[in-house]
């Protein structure tokens, strides 16, 4: 990273993806305990490796935000309020309404993560830009499975 750079903008940006990604592993989380019909177990398990996948992204999100200065939030006040996503569904919905607000959720979150490494680019970051190219890749993964289980 340039020197003399400003960060505040990829320090915003991290602080916003812990919590789009707390938000996304707890709806995906409560759609693993929820999901019910024909597709039960392919899906629940599909789940358990969805929710498995995004929680250790938290802890490299957090610990960024460490090395760029920054302290990681931990309230679950700053994980809620700043979060881009909405609530999950209630138990009882069908699943393909669960797999459509997964796919949804992503694509917000793909969008975000678009925004931030566009700052860490802006500023010469490389690691927060790898960070986040790399989960990119990993949410359009997810997204691709989920449509292709809806067809």
């Amino acid at each position: 990273m340039a020197k003399g750079k400003n960060t505040a903008d990829v320090v915003k940006g991290l602080e916003q993806a812990v919590a789009n990604s707390y938000a996304l592993t707890i709806k995906t989380h409560a759609y693993h305990w929820n999901v019910e019909g024909s597709h039960f177990y392919g899906l629940h398990k599909a789940l358990q490796e969805q929710y498995e996948d995004l929680f250790p992204f938290i802890d490299e999100l957090a610990e960024r935000l460490r090395a760029l200065g920054s302290y990681a939030p931990g309230a679950l006040e700053a994980f809620k309020s700043p979060s881009q996503l909405s609530e999950p569904k209630p138990g009882g919905s069908p699943w393909q309404e669960m797999i459509r607000d997964l796919i949804e959720s992503r694509r917000v979150v793909v969008e975000h993560e678009q925004g931030v490494m566009e700052a860490a680019d802006a500023i010469d970051d490389q690691p927060t830009s790898d960070l986040m190219s790399e989960r990119i890749a990993k949410h359009q993964e997810a997204i691709w499975m989920m449509e292709s289980l809806l067809k």
